[in-house]
C-alpha cells in the first residue's frame, strides 16, 4: 500500500486551493506525488450520478466487459468487501439525509462516497515510495459514517470509525474563522449542493457546525500518533505550500 496524505478542512477554507498549487509544482524528484499522478493509468472518476448510473446498469448486463468502467466497478467492490462495517455504517447514516428543495442529496452523497472509496483502494494497490497527497479522503468525511451526531455521542463514535479505516500516514488540516471561510465561499460561488439552498446566516451556522466536527476528527486522529499539520486559511498560498512540502520532507 502506498503512503497517503489526506487534505482536511471545511468547504472553502482552500484545501483544493492548495492542491491544485501543488500539482502544479510536482516534479519526478519529489517524495510526495499527487494522486491523479500516482494513479495516471487507472480509472478517471465520473463526477455525475446520471453517468455512474448507467454505468452500473451496463456493468449488472456486462459484468464481464473488460474496460476501464469494468475496471471501476472491482476496484469499488474491493473496497466494500473489505470495509464491510465501515460500510453498513454508512447506509444507516445516508438514510437519514434530507431532501432540500426537491434535491435527493442522498444520491449526491453516495456518489460522492463512491469516489472516495475507489480513491483510496486505488491508492492501497500503489507499491510507490513517495507520500501520495489526497484532497479529501475518508477522515474528512467521517461525517458520512456517524449514524447519530449528539455531542454526547460523537467523540465515541469517531474514536469507532476510525478504528474500521485504512488511516492515512498523516494529515494536513486547514483551519480558520466561519465568516471569513463563508465570505470567500459566497464570493467564489463555489456552494455544494446542500449549501445553495441555506441563506448567509444559515451558512455561517453550518460551517461553524462543521469547523467544531472537523476539530474533533483531527484531535481523534491525532490521538493516533498520526502527524497532523495544521494551516491557517489566511496565510499566503504559496507559504502553506511550502510548510506542507517541509513537513512532507521530515516524515522520512
Amino acid at each position: 500500500m502506498a503512503k497517503y496524505i489526506e487534505f482536511v478542512g471545511v468547504p472553502g477554507v482552500g484545501k483544493s486551493t492548495t492542491y491544485e498549487f501543488l500539482k502544479t509544482s510536482y516534479v519526478k524528484t519529489s517524495n510526495w506525488i499527487p494522486y491523479e499522478e500516482l494513479c495516471k493509468n487507472k480509472y478517471k472518476y465520473r463526477k455525475g450520478i446520471k453517468e455512474f448510473l448507467i454505468s452500473f446498469l451496463i456493468n449488472k448486463i456486462r459484468p464481464n466487459a473488460l474496460s476501464k468502467k469494468g475496471h471501476d466497478r472491482i476496484v469499488l467492490n474491493k473496497a466494500i468487501k473489505k470495509n464491510p462495517e465501515l460500510i453498513e455504517l454508512f447506509w444507516q447514516t445516508i438514510f437519514k439525509c434530507e431532501n432540500i428543495n426537491g434535491e435527493e442529496l442522498r444520491f449526491y452523497g453516495v456518489n460522492y462516497i463512491r469516489a472516495i472509496l475507489e480513491k483510496i483502494q486505488n491508492i492501497k494497490e500503489e507499491t510507490s515510495d513517495k507520500y501520495c497527497i489526497v484532497d479529501e479522503g475518508l477522515i474528512h468525511n467521517i461525517n458520512y459514517f456517524i449514524p447519530d451526531t449528539s455531542a454526547s455521542q460523537i467523540e465515541l463514535q469517531v474514536s469507532k470509525i476510525l478504528s474500521l479505516m485504512d488511516l492515512p500516514n498523516a494529515i494536513i488540516y486547514f483551519y480558520g474563522d466561519a465568516s471569513t471561510i463563508v465570505k470567500r465561499t459566497i464570493e467564489r460561488g463555489s456552494l455544494r449542493l446542500r449549501d445553495k439552498f441555506l441563506t448567509p446566516e444559515e451558512l455561517l451556522k453550518s460551517r461553524r457546525k462543521s469547523i467544531k466536527e472537523k476539530s474533533i476528527y483531527i484531535d481523534a486522529v491525532k490521538s493516533r500518533n498520526i502527524p497532523v499539520l495544521s494551516l491557517d486559511t489566511n496565510d499566503s498560498l504559496k507559504n502553506n505550500s511550502s510548510r506542507i512540502i517541509s513537513f512532507i520532507n521530515g516524515l522520512g
